[in-house]
């Protein structure tokens, strides 16, 4: 009987660390020009009842197609202990992003905004993961969460689109001008 009723204890336990709170980018996907500067958001989704306190995340990127220029933390929710993390361009990480917060924070919110360079053509994925320096905690369950994190990908390309277009109309402009001034 006591092993049946540890059993149940435990499930009930797990049963609450799998509602997992969901970190993510917005947008989850881009595609930019070479030479783009842009931005993309992290966003915290803790919907399930819990108030966070705070927590760290660690990023991860392709240093061939992308640099990051700044990570900047939502101090207007996150306002005590906020640290950007440590940039390292060579290696495609930002490590140890911390935030934490007085007031707690639940539901759909911005946790940081990281600006990135498009360095080459290719494909980045956006890689997120749970900093061992801080990790997520809650204070109503006065212990850390369970998170997902959901990654991301960047698509450099070296010529937009539409302006291939002009380029190549432009082209044939004018080997048609010079084909005329031939005659």
């Amino acid at each position: 009987m006591k092993k049946i009723f540890l059993t149940i204890i435990a499930f009930i336990l797990n049963t609450a660390c799998a509602q997992a709170a969901l970190v993510s980018f917005s947008p989850s996907s881009n595609t930019v020009t070479l030479g783009q500067s842009f931005s993309m958001n992290i966003m915290g989704n803790f919907s399930t009842g819990e108030t966070i306190e705070g927590g760290g995340l660690d990023l991860v990127f392709s240093p061939t197609v992308l640099s990051v220029s700044n990570v900047t933390i939502n101090t207007a929710l996150f306002d005590f202990f906020s640290i950007p993390g440590t940039i390292n361009n060579s290696t495609g990480t930002v490590s140890g992003i911390l935030f934490n917060t007085f007031a707690g924070a639940n539901g759909n919110f911005l946790i940081a905004t990281v600006d990135f360079t498009a360095k080459a053509s290719g494909n980045s994925s956006l890689l997120l993961s749970q900093s061992a320096l801080n990790p997520f905690s809650s204070s109503s369950a006065g212990a850390s969460l369970n998170v997902a994190y959901q990654p991301a990908s960047v698509t450099v390309t070296t010529v937009p689109i539409p302006a291939a277009i002009w380029l190549m109309l432009s082209g044939l402009g004018l080997m048609g001008f010079g084909v005329k001034k031939k005659k």
